[in-house]
Order: structure tokens, then C-alpha cells, then sequence
């Protein structure tokens, strides 16, 4: 019967996915690790010597880190040290020692974890996103008010030290003060209680076997559909639209996977009943250029928080690259983060031996009264 449910789960895409995102390729490198444990840990283990300036500087950021990890998530740091590997061994030295940097926890595991990249959708993509969220929720698109959010942690197993199990379930919140209890942003992600679906970016760390998760509503019956397949080893993700619970109930979502693996849950947006006034959006896009080697940011704002602070709001954005060449290799990663003076930043590092320029889309909306 498991089998069954395997081939259908493969071949049948859900009812809850609007659009699948390859994954970011990761750099390969050489098994992440060193002789020294965390303060308090024992040894890890390691299937292969890794280059020594990579083995210290993942060394250091376990050293760095674990700590807080114990304190905030109560997971121990051996625990914590032996599932972060997986996601260490693919990265350089050069992306472990920035991901040390960052100035915050959250930061730091945004750093390390693959992010799909996608194109910023244009204006009319919002009404299609919003009008198939509708029929998933059996309701009038305009009923509906589809609301981005900067990119949140609602949970990462890996820092919670509870990995899916075969056949496993994670039950997840969505909203309220806290998602650390669930290896998660320790604070609040911006999805209100009453938020009828959200937009979530999954990704399966380091499968067991090759398989799929399944997200659907929690306590509802899993249904015969894959949310994203995954092979032995690999890091992928994907993006979807996911139906909640209804308001009131312990969680929001579940997720199941058919083999062992670790599950990060990001959320991006929220679909929620729309407010009685209009509201009219638009993209501001800017380009910049970043030369082989550098690293640096660039920002688009919004103007209407400039003349109509009071009706305006900047809700999202987005970095891509813009390539000069097709197949040309990404040229390193793309950090986008929102700014508190009505602007959105893209922080970029080129790898590569040539320029390379990069969009920074800000998502901008008033409010017209009807």
C-alpha cells in the first residue's frame, strides 16, 4: 500500500501547488567537518577530509552558534552540529565564513539554506495567484486579499533536532509570537490567525530515500498528492499555496514525509478576507551592477510612502539576476531583506570572473477608497 501511495504521490502534482521552482544549485565542496566539537559535544563524524579553511570556518560557526541554539531551542549542540552537516558540506569557505557574519541567527541560517529563484511575478500573476487560492478555498477572488510578506523561518528540524521520521508528521503553527519552539523565527511572522491560506517555500534537506512531502491542512485526511519530491541526498525546494486549518485549531498545517528528512518551512504571504477598501500595486525595479569578486547591495524604494505615507505600503520584492548569456551559471547568492524607510535591498555576491547586474524589485500598494 506504501508503495501505491509513493507512485501516486510522484506522478500526481497537488492541488495545493500553483508553480514548481528548480532548485538553486549549491556549490560542491568537500565534506564539511573538524576535530573539534562544540563547547559541551562530542565529535562528529565525518565521511571525508574537507578543506581545511572550509572545516574551520564551519567549525567556527557551530562554535559561534550552538550556544544560542541550546538556550532558544533546547536543542543540545551535538544534536544540532550533526544535523546542520549535511547543509555545511556543500557550502565554501567563503559562503560559511559569511554566513558566520551575519549579524543574527536568522540571517545566518538564511544564508545557508537554498532559496529557489524566481522571477518576480508581474501584476497580473497576483490575480492569478489570488483567483486559484479562491477556488482552493471555495470562495469569490474578490473576497480574497493576497498580502506578501518578507521571507519567514515557521520552522527548520534541523535546529529543533526533530527530523521527519519515514512516514512522519509536522504539525505546524503559522501565527502568533513566537516559532521557535518549532526551529523557527523567535518572533512573529506576520500571518494573522485568521489567514485562510498561506504561500510557503519547502525545502527537504538530505533525504533518507527518494520520496515526497505532502503539506495539507492539519487535522484533515492526507490527501493522494505530492508537494514536492525529493531524491537520496539532495537539498530542493519548491513554492505552494497551502490551505490552513480552520481559525482556532491547535496548528495550521501538517506536513508529511514518505522517508526520513529534514524540513524547512518558510513563509512568504497569506491570503486572508479582503479589506473593504481598493488597493492599487505596482512594481519599481532597479538595476545594478556588481564587478567579479565583490560583493554589494542596491535597493528600490517606494515613492507613494514619500507623498502618501499614511495610504501606502511597501508589502514585498524580490533579486534576480539578470544574465547576460543563456546558461550562464548563476554568478553566487542573492539576499533579499525589507527596509524601514520604504525600500527593498538585495545583498549580492558574484563568484565569477566577469560583471554581472542584478534587478531589486520593491512590490508597492495604497489604498483607494471605493
Amino acid at each position: 500500500m506504501k508503495k501505491t501511495l509513493a507512485a501516486l504521490a510522484l506522478l500526481v502534482p497537488a492541488g495545493l501547488m500553483f508553480a514548481a521552482a528548480a532548485p538553486r544549485l549549491w556549490p560542491q565542496v568537500d565534506t564539511v567537518g573538524g576535530s573539534q566539537a562544540p563547547t559541551g559535544s562530542q565529535a562528529i563524524p565525518h565521511t571525508a577530509e574537507a578543506a581545511p579553511g572550509a572545516r574551520a570556518a564551519a567549525d567556527q560557526l557551530l562554535r559561534q552558534w550552538s550556544p544560542h541554539v541550546q538556550q532558544v531551542y533546547g536543542t543540545a549542540p551535538e544534536q544540532w552540529a550533526r544535523s546542520m552537516r549535511p547543509s555545511l558540506m556543500r557550502l565554501s569557505e567563503r559562503e560559511l565564513r559569511r554566513a558566520a557574519e551575519m549579524p543574527s541567527f536568522d540571517a545566518m541560517i538564511a544564508a545557508l539554506t537554498p532559496q529557489p529563484q524566481r522571477e518576480i511575478p508581474a501584476l497580473s500573476a497576483f490575480d492569478a495567484r489570488t483567483a486559484e487560492a479562491a477556488q482552493m478555498l471555495e470562495a469569490a477572488p474578490a473576497q480574497l486579499a493576497y498580502n506578501m510578506l518578507a521571507p519567514c523561518r515557521l520552522a527548520d528540524t534541523r535546529v529543533a533536532g526533530a527530523r521527519l521520521g519515514e512516514g512522519g508528521l509536522l504539525h505546524l503553527k503559522t501565527s502568533g509570537a513566537d516559532m521557535s519552539a518549532q526551529g523557527g523565527h523567535a518572533g512573529d511572522c506576520g500571518v494573522p490567525a485568521d489567514a485562510r491560506a498561506v504561500v510557503v517555500n519547502v525545502v527537504a534537506v538530505s533525504p533518507a530515500n527518494a520520496g515526497y512531502l505532502t503539506v495539507f491542512p492539519y487535522g484533515t485526511q492526507l490527501p493522494f498528492a505530492s508537494s514536492l519530491n525529493y531524491r537520496v541526498g539532495e537539498v530542493v525546494g519548491n513554492e505552494i499555496i497551502a490551505k490552513q486549518a480552520d481559525p482556532g485549531s491547535q496548528y495550521g498545517l501538517s506536513v508529511y514525509s514518505y522517508a526520513g528528512v529534514d524540513v524547512v518551512v518558510d513563509v512568504v504571504g497569506y491570503f486572508a478576507v479582503a479589506p473593504q477598501n481598493a488597493m492599487v500595486c505596482s512594481k519599481v525595479t532597479q538595476v545594478f551592477s556588481l564587478p567579479p569578486g565583490n560583493y554589494g547591495s542596491g535597493f528600490a524604494e517606494c515613492p507613494s510612502l514619500w507623498y502618501q505615507p499614511d495610504r501606502s505600503v511597501r508589502v514585498g520584492g524580490g533579486c534576480a539576476w539578470r544574465y547576460s548569456a543563456p546558461g550562464d551559471p548563476e554568478p553566487g547568492q542573492l539576499n533579499g531583506s525589507l527596509g524601514n524607510a520604504g525600500w527593498y535591498m538585495c545583498d549580492g555576491d558574484n563568484h565569477t570572473s566577469k560583471t554581472y547586474d542584478y534587478v531589486v524589485t520593491a512590490i508597492c500598494c495604497r489604498v483607494v477608497p471605493q
